[in-house]
């Protein structure tokens, strides 16, 4: 008997390893007729991704902007993810490791303001103080001061990245790009960008200060707005503050929603406002608040600019 029943292993076993020779067989015939990413499904879910935390997505309440990136946070307005790869071989001792901070698409580059761009560039030098460099040769070319700021404010956050960090030049960096943040958009654009290395640095109450300000000083543009707000949200989370972080996402959410385009960076940051809020209200037992929030990123997502109903409370 317990030779038959053997017998019956073996069979498994080997009928097991000749299904799993197949599967990999058909999966790499189907990865060789692959194009790219036309290739991919388009139907689109909303969910938030796999890994996706309350320390991890202050990067998803970025705006896609290269100034706005206070910190160490890669590809915040891409709204896609390279596929995991195998990890290269360390390169040679005297080899400088690439950095690469933001990547985008040629239809991105496009968009971009001269001074946008070298802000970009810079950022994606290859290391951060050859970034300051060019960002200082920068300044020499910028016409006004709100590009001034912006120049001010991401050379601050590569002050952040030097081995080791430089945090006093990030902060005479940032009084500098406050200096010349005059107008209502460049003051929100300049606060959230610090805010936003102040998190990274664990300074949450200093991050809490340069949020509460600018939003307290208006005037801000719908998706600015809906970017500190956001920064707000994660605070009020960290402080164990529920019902503010809430408040913060529901007030992201709103004024993403009601802002007049269709741009990638309205959808990440109604994603981000509407997924939290969602995750909140479910994390405090309240399904049907999280479902009624659900339904409101998708109408929303569906519909596009403009208000769109749904309870976001």
């Amino acid at each position: 008997m317990s030779k038959d029943l053997s017998q019956q292993q073996w069979t498994v076993i080997i009928v097991l390893v000749v299904a799993l020779f197949v599967a990999v067989g058909v999966a790499a015939l189907l990865g060789s007729e692959t194009k790219g990413p036309a290739g991919l499904t388009s139907g689109k879910r909303f969910t938030a991704k796999a890994g996706t935390s309350r320390e991890n997505a202050v990067v998803l309440s970025s705006r896609n902007r290269g100034f706005m990136s206070g910190g160490n946070a890669a590809g915040t307005g891409s709204g896609s993810q390279a596929p995991e790869a195998a990890a290269p071989p360390p390169p040679p001792a005297d080899t400088k490791p690439l950095r690469v901070r933001s990547i985008s698409g040629v239809e991105d580059d496009a968009d971009l303001t001269d001074t946008e761009r070298a802000i970009r560039e810079a950022e994606n030098a290859l290391s951060p103080r050859d970034g300051i460099e060019k960002l200082q040769a920068t300044l020499e070319d910028t016409t006004t001061d709100d590009e001034r700021a912006a120049v001010y404010a991401a050379m601050a956050g590569l002050a952040a990245e030097l081995d080791p960090p430089d945090y006093a030049l990030a902060d005479q960096h940032y009084d500098m790009a406050r200096t010349y943040a005059r107008t209502p958009q460049a003051a929100a654009r300049t606060a959230h960008a610090e805010s936003n290395a102040l998190l990274l640095r664990g300074e949450w109450g200093r991050a809490r200060h340069c949020v509460e300000q600018a939003l307290g000083a208006g005037n801000a543009d719908p998706l600015d707005t809906a970017a500190l707000q956001n920064t707000l949200g994660l605070i009020a989370e960290h402080e164990g503050n529920a019902e503010g972080a809430r408040a913060a996402y529901g007030a992201a959410f709103d004024a993403a929603r009601s802002a007049s385009n269709t741009s990638k960076e309205r959808e990440l940051l109604l994603r981000h406002a509407g997924l939290m809020l969602a995750r909140s209200h479910r994390a405090a037992g309240n399904t049907e608040a999280a479902s009624a929030a659900a339904d409101s990123l998708n109408e929303a997502l569906l519909i596009g600019a403009g208000d769109a109903p749904g309870a976001t409370e």
